[in-house]
């Protein structure tokens, strides 16, 4: 038996709302994904910040963000971020960070200050 033409579009519809559910299932999967990644990375680097700087812990949140913007938003740290990107645009390997050294890994020139 032949399908008439409303029988064939009528079955195109059902199966473009079955993909079109199919699609929305994925994108959710693939956000899910990507936000327990970021959760991930931010404790990461959350917990090697207080690592190294155990005071930020007292601090309120004016304060650590007071901290953030004097120290990290400033023209050296862009320019040192910038190289960093540009070394490389894929992220590393290895998700742990590099052990930390007694001395600063880049000094400021009399120039950057």
């Amino acid at each position: 038996m032949r399908k008439t033409l409303e029988q064939k579009i009528e079955a195109n519809r059902l199966e473009m709302e079955r993909l079109q559910k199919e699609q929305n299932v994925l994108i959710a999967e693939q956000e899910e994904k990507e936000n327990q990644a970021r959760a991930v990375r931010h404790s990461r680097r959350g917990d090697y910040v207080e690592k190294h700087f155990p005071e930020l812990i007292k601090l309120t949140e004016r304060q650590f963000y007071t901290f953030v913007e004097k120290t990290l938003l400033t023209p050296h740290t862009r320019k040192i971020l910038t190289e960093l990107t540009a070394e490389s645009a894929t992220p590393p390997a290895d998700p742990k960070p590099p052990k930390a050294s007694a001395q600063p890994a880049v000094t400021p020139s009399a120039k950057d200050a």
